[in-house]
């Protein structure tokens, strides 16, 4: 799922009970920022935000 808020997204995905399959953290690089949420039923979605300069 490509966003243009990753913490927006991030933080409603949480609330509706979400697990970041990386623990708190988060994949950064230069030219993006994501995350591999799971579902409590196991849907898994990739959230990632692609930084424009």
């Amino acid at each position: 799922m490509n966003v243009d808020n990753f913490d927006e997204a991030y933080t409603l995905l949480t609330a509706l009970g979400f697990k970041n399959f990386y623990g708190d953290q988060r994949v950064a690089a230069k030219s993006s920022e994501s995350a591999i949420m799971i579902s409590p039923s196991g849907f898994v979605i990739h959230l990632i935000q692609h930084i424009k300069e």
